[in-house]
């Protein structure tokens, strides 16, 4: 069987919504020369839903449209300059543009070498308009329902992915990592050219097929079936690093025996590619070898899409470009009873609301998330310390003279992006979105003397953080993100 890209699935489940006409038509891209201001952001796919979010707030309620395919995204509508301010006022109106293609990678090193790459083009759309609302891949549907902390409604509106005009190339402005630039292998004068922040922290899990959550609850007396914190299997931390390096291959090791034995006793994986962010989060918490020289790494992927569904695999290790990859192959080995663990952050749920239906039944409610030491991914048990894999992300843009940097109008939105991706109202929409059926994960955001936590002494309850979704703890006690830090607590 040929897997199809998400994109695919997630079409064929939405399939036959109805269009709807657009917030601001996309005739008024730049109708008046240089009314348009634009910056092009590359990278990381993990705060993709944090950026639109933040960027519907940084608009004139009911004027964006979000112009989706595949990897690729432009949001266009009228600013918001009461929440922007410092734009020109013959600036009327903004296009963010996102490519999520080669994930953090082509967030770091593009940005800091100004060299280009592709993203939506909406000169073309404009000109040429039967590229919208034409989709295969994101179909144009209804408007998001504003929120009441403060995020409007926007339009998803659907591209022709196959058609190459809608795209253009040139050199992104800004980038996305799940990790620092340094963490994804940029030298030394890299990184001297680059602004670089933390604008939030995202959490990452320890996801297994479900077959085999439900046999690590029978085998540990939880009720098996059941989705509640207290019935979610623990499995050491020590031991979650030998089976992601190889050093420990079957299930039988980690307590599958006798009527809990799976057929295949094998391990599997399902991981990232080496330029993912998210790959390179793993190999700092789970095995420490993007931290230190000499220190054995997750096993790198042999296998082919082919390996995750087929009968008889003939490679135990699968490495997706993309997380939506990592979903499919987790699927694909749930429905062969085999047992895999995934690399996922916290922003993919176990299980997807059957309204509206955005992960196919094919591929949902196909993995879930184990304990580390005794504790659940959650961000009760970030913030009291309890639980440890986390990451601060981070976003930069040139700051070098000799490397194109940013200024002006767009060193004013890209700044405000990354405040908006910090604050309360973006973050808690966000979190109703990352619900997991046991309880909340995601995103919080990152300490700072504007926006400082609570006391973790006594331990705070999920009430407490819901009411405050800020992190005690920091890895940039000097400023800027250092992930390879012991996290230690904010003052």
């Amino acid at each position: 069987m040929k897997l199809k890209p998400l994109s695919a699935l997630i079409a064929a489940a939405f399939g036959g919504i109805a269009s709807t006409a657009m917030a601001l038509p996309v005739a008024q891209y730049q109708l008046l020369a240089g009314d348009t201001a634009e910056i092009f952001i590359s990278g990381a796919t993990a705060q993709e839903n944090g950026l639109r979010l933040t960027v519907a707030r940084m608009c004139t309620a009911g004027t964006m449209d979000s112009y989706r395919f595949a990897n690729q995204e432009a949001m266009f509508c009228t600013i918001n300059k009461t929440l922007v301010t410092g734009i020109p006022a013959s600036i009327t109106k903004m296009v963010v543009y996102k490519s999520g293609v080669g994930g953090s990678g082509n967030g770091v090193q593009p940005v800091a070498d100004a060299t280009n790459l592709q993203f939506i083009s909406m000169a073309a759309l404009k000109s040429t308009p039967a590229l919208v609302l034409g989709s295969t891949a994101v179909p144009a549907v209804a408007p998001t329902a504003p929120d009441t902390i403060g995020v409007p409604a926007f339009n998803n509106v659907g591209v022709n992915s196959t058609v190459a005009s809608a795209l253009q190339s040139l050199a992104p402005d800004a980038g996305f990592s799940d990790v620092e630039p340094a963490l994804l292998g940029a030298n030394g004068a890299q990184v001297a050219r680059l602004k670089i922040t933390a604008p939030n922290v995202l959490i990452f899990g320890v996801p297994v097929t479900k077959v085999v959550r439900d046999k690590l609850q029978a085998a540990q007396g939880l009720t098996v079936g059941s989705e509640t914190e207290a019935n979610m299997p623990s499995l050491r931390k020590n031991l979650i690093t030998s089976a992601y390096t190889g050093n420990l291959f079957n299930w039988s090791q980690l307590g599958l025996t006798g009527a809990n034995a799976l057929a295949d006793d094998q391990i599997y994986l399902s991981t990232r590619v080496e330029s993912s962010g998210t790959q390179r989060s793993y190999n700092v918490y789970v095995t420490g070898s993007a931290c230190t020289a000499g220190v054995v790494a997750v096993l790198p992927g042999t296998g082919t899409a082919a390996d995750c569904t087929a009968a008889a695999p003939g490679n135990t290790v699968f490495a997706g470009s993309g997380s939506s990859n990592v979903l499919i192959c987790m699927a694909g080995h749930n429905d062969n009873n085999r047992g895999a663990f995934g690399v996922l952050s916290m922003e993919f749920r176990e299980i997807t609301p059957a309204s509206p239906p955005t992960i196919p039944v094919a591929i949902d409610n196909k993995f879930r998330n184990v304990k580390v030491d005794g504790f659940s991914p959650s961000h009760t048990n970030v913030v009291n310390g309890n639980y440890n894999f986390w990451m601060e992300s981070s976003f930069q843009y040139r700051q070098s003279p000799a490397a194109l940097p940013l200024g002006g109008v767009k060193q004013t939105i890209a700044d405000r992006i990354v405040q908006q991706l910090g604050t309360e109202a973006v973050l808690t929409q966000l979190n109703n979105a990352f619900s997991q059926p046991w309880g909340r994960s995601g995103l919080l955001a990152k300490p700072s003397a504007a926006n400082p936590p609570d006391v973790v002494v006594p331990p705070r309850t999920d009430a407490q953080v819901l009411a405050n979704p800020t992190s005690a703890f920091t890895k940039s006690p000097q400023g800027t993100p250092v992930n390879c830090q012991v996290p230690v607590l904010f003052n």
